[in-house]
Formats: structure tokens, sequence, C-alpha cells
């Protein structure tokens, strides 16, 4: 593997990191769900809810539980799964409250089918980029690629890009 696009976190001592945009996590519900209403979702509320949340073993995961733990919260996922659609359309027939990237439910949300809150206290902020080789020059190719990446980010909304 020359390239890998992924997200920032224990990146390897080898391993340069390109950042191409940050993201911050959402709670989804339906708009059915009590929190659907609300800007922002109280401490006492978060620990009381079961939330859909992505792999376990996922990055994003152990971020999120080091996020709720370090705010004094505790993450209860009553399901953990493999599948971005499937967290989508569990929360829209309130089976829980998942919690994905915002550039992932832009068509629900303006749809009225899911409704993004943010985390509050609990706020989680994800940079993503392309990992390669510290030593690694970039060929003509690579560059046009990560620039690529960097225009198509600019268009997700939730996203903070860097230049």
């Amino acid at each position: 593997v020359d390239l890998a696009l992924g997200m920032e976190g224990r990146t390897p001592a080898w391993a340069r990191f390109d950042k191409i945009f940050e993201d911050e996590m959402v709670f989804i519900v339906a708009p059915s769900h009590p929190w659907a209403s609300m800007k922002e979702v109280p401490a006492e509320s978060v620990e009381k809810e079961s939330f859909l949340v992505y792999a376990r073993a996922s990055e994003t995961y152990r971020m999120l539980k080091e996020s709720f733990e370090a705010n004094g919260s505790r993450l209860r996922p009553s399901l953990s799964l493999g599948d971005m659609g499937a967290i989508k359309e569990m929360a829209k027939v309130g089976m829980g409250v998942g919690i994905v990237a915002p550039w992932t439910v832009i068509d629900e949300v303006e749809n009225g089918e899911l409704v993004a809150i943010p985390l509050g206290h609990v706020n989680q902020r994800r940079s993503w980029g392309m990992f390669c080789h510290e030593s690694r020059h970039l060929s003509m190719v690579e560059e046009d690629f990560l620039r690529i990446c960097r225009k198509i980010s600019k268009t997700l909304k939730g996203v903070e890009n860097v230049s």
C-alpha cells in the first residue's frame, strides 16, 4: 500500500499524515424522538440512552468512548454495527440514537427522516487525511488525487477543510 485515506489517531511512527478535513460527530434521531426538538442534549439524558455506533474495533468508537469517559459519561452502545446504512435505518425507526459524521446523513436530515444534534459536552472532532511512509515523495498522480480529495471534501456539510 503506497497511500491510505483514513482518520488520524494512533499513527505509526514511520507514517506521515497529510490532513484533508476535519469533522465532528453528531447524534442522529428520528423526528419523533424526545431529543429531536433539542439544540443540545443535557448530560443526564445522554447517560440514560443506548446508542447505535460504528464497529467497536474502529478508531471512531475508541475516540468516542474516550471522549464520553473524559466528560464523566459512559458510552452505552446497544448495538455496534459495521454499516453506516444500518445505523441510519435503525435510528429512523426509533431503535436508538445513532452517532455519526454529519456528512453521512445529509440526505436524511434534509428529507426530514432524521434530526442531527451536536454531541455537546462529549464533542468529538476527527481529522481525516492521507497516510504514507514518512520518506515517501508523492507522484504527480498522487498529488492530483490528494487535491481532488480536498476539493470534494469542500462540498461536504459538517466538514471543516484544511488548506
